[in-house]
């Protein structure tokens, strides 16, 4: 009851002095009384400090009675201290009737009943954490409650209960909130799909049959179940899975979902390790007992890696291939290396008998070119997104499981879940999301929480027209500033906003002029240096290229193939890359409006002929496509845009093209076919250009036709 007046109870007193305090014998238990008091005591205050921002203002105090309430409900309860109390510490059945007194107290202290129930619920595995910390802050004081029953919360000694302090930790990873939200992972996830290549019959393995321009069939698989069929199988040859997805798409939640249900639902044990916070220096198992020294996760058991003293059976998850980091650096080869240092570990470990498997988790980017090194069929694990559309030329991408996907648009199960536990009612996907050019951004798991954050927020008002450009830019923004994770990916620290917005806009311009999608870091380096912002990248102390591959890794990308000897990416959602485009377009009618005013008031700007040179260099090499005329309709009528000013400045530079045709002979050009088609493409995108400020503005553009053919022609 304290709790709530931020009259805080002394938990850091002296806990035997509170124990003669409360006027109890230091027997077992009055001791077993005491652990449970307080521990119940801690996780109350833990689950109300991580909540209280979420109350109402002006919330009243809870009534005195409720406390009252749960010492009558306690006094009745017998508790029964016994093996499998050590064993179970979350089935206390007072536990129970504690949670429910604590929605009551939340709802009484200003909670609505959803966040009441959301918080409440998550009070065993929080209970269960605080006992063990009680215990191992204060093992001597406990000690004669060892004597009287077994060794505390497993029959087996000290490995025992430190893999069973572990998992307390892993159950109130996945309890505690989300993004600093009151809900939990555990409580709005939703188990994904998945799908890998099946061998061609005319190649030794599909990573073959990719290099080679075929997409072999896909077999989509529920993940969890495949996952667990796997660990309990005893193939010595088959030791190593490898999980791929996209940025947001899960890979995470995955591993640490799975660690957990393996701790729980197998005779494994599991460890999870984020590989971001693994100080790999050429030595996995050096590397792994650094870390849990460091973080104390497995404190008084031994190296679980160790030969002679470690686990029989142990899985092992790498989260974050991609985030595997050398000396502030990401290098193919230092993942590489890793990959393969795994992979002799594993044989080592599991030469005379089955005691190591291995889970890797990575961004498809980086995991596509590692393909090679796991060359079994069902080895690699490419993730599904929450819906898969029902179309003809999807459908005829898989050999088996295409009935998975189908059946069921997990994004409805999803909002239905966020709907009960925000309170909001939703009862699937809300309307204004259900839309044909959302379903990319929808069905990835991290956009469509990224959406909902967006919606509960208020931050864009569906009520008004909203346009996928103010929902692509608040996504971008959001990838960007990471508020879901531990900050900006390291991939991207030290580089602005603005600065990472515009080598995208590059990124995604070198895409278009490539063959519509797919660019190479060669050419995105060029373009970088063509468009003068070359400096941007200079954060990247280990050089430019590298700069490049670090946000080809932070963002939505996955590599596509190989082109004139260079691997190829492409952007994950091909929307992601037409927004782009018209935002870097946007951007060129910036930069002109600035440069013919200083021509115009200072005499060091760009002329007409100037202004069309930049512009044939931008929009000549691709036509634009209807989607992204789109995006370029939506672009004026941002805040920052000025189509009426646009328009007037355009004028000018159509009339002046009509007469004069656009400079092609300065691009360097030496073929006249592509020197007419470039010259067609970028006419055509300067015309819709200028309609596209015109359907703002609503005045005709008078244009100064030299004669009656000169629109056609």
């Amino acid at each position: 009851m304290h709790i709530g007046t931020a009259k805080y109870w002394d938990l850091a007193a002296d806990t035997a002095d509170a124990v003669a305090a409360l006027g109890l014998k230091a027997d077992p238990g009055g001791l077993t009384w005491h652990l449970i008091r307080r521990s119940l005591q801690k996780a109350l205050l833990n689950l109300v400090d991580e909540a209280w921002l979420h109350r109402a203002e002006d919330a009243p105090q809870p009534p005195d009675e409720l406390g009252e309430r749960l010492d009558k409900a306690i006094a009745k309860t017998t508790l029964e201290v016994s093996a499998s109390f050590f064993r179970q510490p979350g089935s206390l059945p007072f536990l129970e009737l504690s949670a429910a007194w604590f929605e009551e107290w939340l709802m009484g202290s200003g909670f609505d009943k959803p966040k009441a129930v959301s918080i409440s619920s998550r009070l065993r595995s929080y209970f269960v954490f605080a006992l063990n910390q009680e215990w191992r802050a204060h093992p001597d004081l406990y000690a004669p409650i060892v004597s009287a029953s077994t060794t505390p919360f497993t029959a087996a000694g000290e490995r025992e209960r430190a893999w069973e302090q572990y998992r307390a930790w892993m159950d109130q990873e996945l309890d505690s909130p989300m993004f600093g939200e009151p809900f939990s992972l555990r409580q709005l996830y939703i188990p994904l799909r998945a799908f890998y290549h099946k061998a061609s019959k005319d190649f030794k393995d599909s990573s073959t049959a990719r290099a080679e321009g075929k997409d072999a069939k896909r077999v989509a698989v529920d993940l969890t179940t495949s996952l667990l069929e796997w660990v309990n199988r005893t193939d010595k040859e088959d030791t190593v899975r490898v999980i791929s997805g996209g940025p947001g798409s899960g890979k995470s939640s995955v591993a640490k979902m799975f660690t957990s249900q393996a701790l729980a639902d197998t005779p494994w044990r599991a460890l999870y390790l984020p590989l971001h916070r693994i100080k790999y220096k050429g030595e996995i198992v050096p590397a792994i007992h650094d870390y849990l020294e460091r973080t104390k996760l497995l404190p008084g058991a031994e190296t679980p890696l160790d030969p002679e003293s470690g686990e029989t059976q142990l899985l092992v998850i790498f989260d974050g291939l991609d985030e595997l980091a050398m000396l502030g650096k990401i290098a193919q080869g230092t993942v590489a290396e890793f990959v393969r240092a795994v992979k002799d570990f594993v044989r080592d470990q599991n030469t005379t008998t089955l005691r190591l498997k291995v889970i890797l988790t990575g961004r498809t980017v980086v995991m596509q070119t590692l393909e090679s090194e796991f060359r079994r069929e069902g080895a690699v694990l490419h993730l599904c997104p929450y819906f898969v559309p029902a179309s003809d030329e999807e459908k005829s991408r898989y050999e088996r499981g295409w009935e998975l996907l189908n059946k069921k648009d997990q994004r409805q199960d999803w909002w239905c879940k966020y709907g009960e536990i925000t309170g909001r009612g939703h009862q699937g996907l809300p309307k204004h999301f259900n839309k044909d050019n959302l379903i990319e951004v929808s069905s990835e798991p991290l956009l469509n929480y990224l959406l909902a954050l967006a919606d509960q927020a208020q931050t864009l008002d569906f009520g008004k027209d909203v346009t996928e450009n103010n929902i692509y830019s608040s996504l971008i923004r959001e990838v960007y500033d990471r508020r879901w994770s531990d900050g900006k990916h390291f991939t991207v620290q030290g580089m602005t906003k603005d600065h990472f917005e515009r080598v995208l806009e590059e990124i995604a311009v070198a895409s278009w002029h490539g063959d519509g999608r797919k660019t190479t870091v060669g050419e995105i380096k060029q373009h970088c240096e063509d468009a003068g912002i070359m400096r941007m990248l200079e954060i990247f102390q280990d050089g430019a290229e590298n700069g490049v591959l670090r946000l080809l890794t932070a963002f939505f990308f996955r590599q596509a193939g190989v082109r004139d000897d260079e691997n190829a990416f492409e952007f994950t959602h091909k929307s992601f890359g037409e927004y782009l485009v018209a935002r870097r377009t946007v951007r060129l009618l910036e930069d002109i409006a600035d440069m013919t005013e200083r021509q115009r008031t200072k005499f060091n700007g760009w002329d007409e002929r100037t202004c069309l040179e930049k512009w044939a260099r931008l929009c000549g090499p691709t036509a634009l496509n209807p989607r992204q005329w789109a995006f370029l309709k939506n672009e004026m009528h941002r805040d920052r845009a000025k189509p009426g000013d646009w328009q007037l400045m355009l004028i000018p530079l159509v009339n002046h093209l009509l007469r004069r045709a656009m400079p092609m002979e300065k691009l360097g050009l030496t073929d006249f076919l592509a020197m007419r088609m470039q010259s067609r493409n970028a006419e055509e995108a300067l015309l819709i250009t200028l309609n596209a400020c015109a359907l703002v503005t609503e005045r005709i553009s008078e244009i100064d036709w030299p004669n009656s053919a000169a629109a056609g022609a």
